[in-house]
């Protein structure tokens, strides 16, 4: 049959069959037609290979092996519910494990932190309470100092 044909039958277009014949995807030979010169033609067992389906990656069991679907759906459950508790066993292993493996370590990291934040803060609150003291001072000093200036003249010329 000719690429026309073998179109019409696959379902395609005459470009895509000639695509596959060039590519080796279908095969076919050339022969002379006159008149219109060269043309492929194609057997029709090689076309029904291309046709054909590829094979079944499902295999399809008969009614009576196949579960119900309440079956099924309760083997999932018990499967979920395996799982979340293996899950949950394993994750307070392995917080139990790290948590004894840590837990010095933890104390001596807090006790060289506490070192060393209580000096600072101690300073802290030491230069709190000079300021405070410096900052006294220095509103009785100003006030003091407004206190002996002269009294203000008025800003306006006309008046003094």
């Amino acid at each position: 049959m000719t690429i026309k044909e073998a179109a019409t039958r696959l379902g395609k277009s005459e470009l895509t069959i000639r695509r596959m014949v060039k590519t080796g995807k279908l095969p076919a030979r050339l022969e002379n037609r006159p008149p219109w010169g060269p043309t492929y033609v194609i057997d029709e067992s090689d076309l029904c290979q291309v046709m054909s389906p590829p094979p079944s990656l499902i295999t399809v069991l008969p009614p009576e092996t196949v579960p119900s679907i309440q079956t099924s759906e309760q083997m999932i459950r018990r499967i979920r519910e395996g799982v979340l508790v293996d899950i949950h066993q394993a994750f307070t292993q392995l917080q139990t494990h790290v948590t004894a493996q840590l837990q010095p370590e933890i104390t001596r990291l807090q006790g060289q932190v506490r070192q060393l934040t209580d000096p600072l803060a101690d300073a802290a609150q030491e230069q709190k309470r000079q300021g405070e003291a410096h900052d006294r001072w220095l509103l009785q000093a100003l006030r003091e100092a407004l206190q002996e200036q002269s009294p203000r003249r008025p800003w306006w010329p006309w008046r003094r």
